[in-house]
């Protein structure tokens, strides 16, 4: 059996709203932890506020390099970090959180695991119909 954990990643340098992750941080560390199937829930991020944040709630943390935490730093190459850093097994579930995205139901988690207990996804990637 694979492990799953959550990877928050939150940088410290936002484009748009100042310091939007700090902001929104708190929302998504309540959600994840309601989630019971999650082995860890790790934080990845260059803030120091934010990594505090992470302690406070028992969340396992990564020093995101600044190489790592730049406008043009894609996704793959920060979890790729990631795992090397904390040396991720590759059977491991990773579960992506942005803070951004916050319309989420638990209900919905629950299912996406119950399918990935019956197939073995690579990926797997969710939408929603935007009310715009």
């Amino acid at each position: 059996m694979s492990d799953h954990i959550a990877l928050i990643p939150a940088r410290k340098n936002s484009k748009g709203v100042k310091f939007k992750n700090r902001i929104l941080f708190n929302k998504t560390a309540e959600f994840v932890k309601k989630l019971k199937f999650l082995n860890n829930i790790y934080v990845s991020s260059d803030d120091e506020k934010i990594l505090l944040q992470a302690k406070k709630n028992n969340f396992r943390i990564h020093k995101r390099k600044l190489k790592y935490a730049k406008d043009n730093t894609s996704i793959k190459s920060t979890i790729t970090n990631f795992c090397l850093d904390k040396k991720i097994k590759n059977n491991t579930t990773i579960w992506l959180f942005y803070l951004p995205i916050t319309n989420r139901k638990k209900s919905d988690f629950y299912k996406i695991y119950s399918m990935t207990k019956k197939k073995n996804f690579k990926s797997l990637c969710t939408f929603f119909k935007a009310d715009y």
